[in-house]
C-alpha cells in the first residue's frame, strides 16, 4: 500500500533502519570481543590446522598445529605460529620472521618466541596451545584465519 504523505513508507524506512542498526550492533559485538582471559578455540579445533595466508603488503601468516606422541614434544603438540615477510628485510630476522612462536626444539630449548629485530629467541612458559594461539593473533596486525570460535570471532 502506498500513501503519499509518507505514512506507510516512512514507517517501513524506520523499521528497516532499526533492523540494520540491530544487525550492526550484533555483528560488532561478535567481532570486537576482547580475547584476553578467554579461549575461543578448543584443542580439537587446532589439531591438524595448517594454514598459510599471503598478504598484498608482502607479509605471510603461517600456522601449523598438530598433536603428537613424539618424545621430542613433551607438551604433546608440535606447532609454529609465524608472521613475517615473504623476503627478509630490515624489519625482519634473516629468515623473514617478524614474530613467531614455536617449539621446534622443545626438549632442548623449550617453547620460544622470536621477535624481530632481536635474533635471540625468548624462552617462554607455554600457557597451553589454545592460549598461545590467541596470544599470537593478539600480537600481529592481521585478521585471524583458520579455526575460530563458534560466535564468529574472526579476530580482525
Amino acid at each position: 500500500m502506498f500513501v503519499q504523505d509518507g505514512g506507510v513508507n516512512e514507517e517501513k524506512s524506520r523499521s528497516d533502519s532499526s533492523i540494520v542498526g540491530a544487525l550492526t550492533n550484533t555483528l560488532l559485538s561478535l567481532v570486537v570481543q576482547p580475547t584476553v582471559g578467554r579461549t575461543t578455540v578448543s584443542p580439537d579445533d587446532l589439531d591438524g590446522s595448517v594454514d598459510a595466508t599471503v598478504y598484498e603488503d608482502g607479509t605471510v601468516v603461517r600456522v601449523s598445529v598438530r598433536r603428537t606422541d613424539d618424545d621430542a614434544y613433551p607438551s604433546g603438540w608440535r606447532y609454529t605460529f609465524h608472521y613475517g615477510g615473504l623476503s627478509p628485510g630490515p624489519e625482519t630476522l634473516e629468515d623473514g620472521t617478524i614474530r613467531r612462536y614455536d617449539n621446534a626444539h622443545e626438549t632442548t630449548k623449550g617453547h620460544e618466541r622470536h621477535v624481530a629485530p632481536d635474533p635471540e629467541p625468548e624462552h617462554i612458559e607455554s600457557p597451553g596451545i589454545e592460549a598461545l594461539y590467541e596470544r599470537f593473533w593478539d600480537e600481529i596486525p592481521k585478521p585471524r584465519t583458520g579455526p575460530s570460535d563458534t560466535d564468529g570471532d574472526t579476530h580482525d
